[in-house]
């Protein structure tokens, strides 16, 4: 599963909804049947670098594996 690109309306900017939306696209994949892995972007994207880090520190407990490349793999 891919999500492709985030944006909020104008009056939202700078205020972290982005990072939040993508954090349910990926909790959302990894509940889906067949969906073993989800893509955020390209690891050569600043916002992608930074929603990795997040999720990072957490995915030995959620028995994921987060990649440099932009990659959260749940299985």
């Amino acid at each position: 599963m891919h999500a492709f690109s985030t944006a909020v309306a104008e009056w939202a900017g700078g205020h972290g909804y982005s990072p939040i939306m993508i954090m349910d696209f990926v909790a959302y994949a990894s509940a889906l049947p067949g969906i073993d892995r989800a893509r955020v972007g390209t690891g050569r994207n600043g916002f992608t670098v930074r929603v990795m880090q997040r999720l990072e520190p957490h995915q030995a407990r959620l028995g994921w594996r987060v990649t440099a490349d932009g990659w959260v793999i749940f299985r």
